[in-house]
């Protein structure tokens, strides 16, 4: 940790690392229902980006990750957070 952070503060960002799986898996699952009512494809563009970012952060295969993004497959992005879940 680095210096100058009181204990209280030493606690949090320990706790933010800790469960930082937790936080990026509540992101996507947001970035789903905003993927699934969104109408412009602007915002679309960036969700999908956001999202992107946020599987990056979890344990999924390559593979799979390529096509959700590539495909921009909300149903699939679904299931798999689902299996994560």
């Amino acid at each position: 940790m680095a210096r100058g952070f009181s204990q209280h503060q030493k606690n949090i960002i320990k706790n933010y690392y800790k469960n930082l799986d937790t936080i990026a898996l509540q992101k996507l699952q947001e970035s789903v229902s905003e993927l699934y009512i969104c109408e412009s494809e602007k915002k679309q563009a960036g969700l999908w980006k956001k999202a992107e970012t946020q599987l990056k952060k979890l344990d999924i295969k390559p593979a799979q990750l390529k096509y959700i993004i590539e495909e921009k497959d909300l149903r699939e992005l679904a299931r798999c957070i689902s299996k994560l879940v």
